[in-house]
C-alpha cells in the first residue's frame, strides 16, 4: 500500500540530499529533494497534504528558532492536512538521571555551568518541553501527543528483552506505548506531536 503519490525531502545540507537521493533511488512513488532552511521553506502556502519532521527539530538550537520552524511546516500544508512532528522529551518522568540532566541543562545559571563542563555534541541540541511544542503547534489545529519511543537509547541498545530484568521491562515499555500512549510520551524519550491543521 502507498502512503503517498509524491514525497518532497528536505535537508539543510549536500550530503544528506544526495544521500536521501540515493536511498531513494528505487521508490515506487515520485522523490524530490531540496536544500533548505526548515525556518524558512521555498514552498507556497498549502502546498503539502502533511509534513513529517522525524528527529529534526530538536537541533535546532533556539526556541525561536524552532517555532519559525513549526509555523514553516504548519504554512506549507493545507487545511486539513497533518503536521507530524517527533522529537525529543527533555524530561522523560520514567529515567531518571535523564530527567534530571535536562532540569540541570535547562536551569539559567546551572545550565551555563552544565554547558561549560559537558564535551560539546556533534549536533545542537535542545529538546523544548513536550507542553511548549503542543501549544506553539496548537495554534494551527487541534494536536494529538502520543509516545514514540519510549526507551533511552542506552536502554534500547543494552537491555535485551530476553533476560528476567529486561524482558519484563520490554514488556512494560510496550504495554505503556499501546493502552496510555500519550502518558509515554511524558515518561519517555521521544514523543509525536500530530496536528490536523484547521485554517
Amino acid at each position: 500500500m502507498d502512503l503517498c503519490s509524491r514525497y518532497t525531502g528536505v535537508d539543510f545540507s549536500e550530503r544528506g540530499i544526495a544521500l536521501a537521493r540515493a536511498s531513494s533511488s528505487d521508490a515506487p512513488i515520485k522523490c524530490e529533494f531540496q536544500k533548505a532552511d526548515c525556518c524558512a521553506l521555498p514552498f507556497n502556502d498549502g502546498a503539502f497534504d502533511a509534513v513529517v519532521s522525524q528527529h529534526m527539530i530538536y537541533h535546532i538550537d533556539s526556541a525561536s528558532a524552532q517555532e519559525a520552524a513549526i509555523a514553516e511546516m504548519a504554512r506549507v500544508v493545507r487545511t486539513g492536512g497533518v503536521v507530524a512532528i517527533v522529537t525529543a522529551n527533555p524530561y522523560p518522568l520514567a529515567f531518571p538521571v535523564r530527567l534530571i540532566r535536562g532540569l540541570v541543562r535547562d536551569a539559567p545559571l546551572l545550565g551555563s555551568l552544565f554547558n561549560l563542563i559537558r564535551s560539546k555534541p556533534p549536533l545542537p541540541f535542545k529538546p523544548m518541553p513536550i507542553g511548549w511544542m503542543r501549544r506553539r503547534l496548537g495554534r494551527f489545529g487541534p494536536v494529538e501527543i502520543v509516545g514514540t519511543g519510549m526507551a533511552t537509547t542506552y536502554f534500547n541498545q543494552k537491555v535485551t528483552e530476553f533476560n528476567g530484568i529486561g524482558k519484563l521491562g520490554w514488556t512494560v515499555i510496550r504495554w505503556l506505548e499501546t493502552n496510555y500512549p500519550r502518558l509515554s510520551a511524558y515518561l519517555g524519550s521521544y514523543a509525536m506531536l500530530v496536528c490536523r491543521k484547521s485554517g
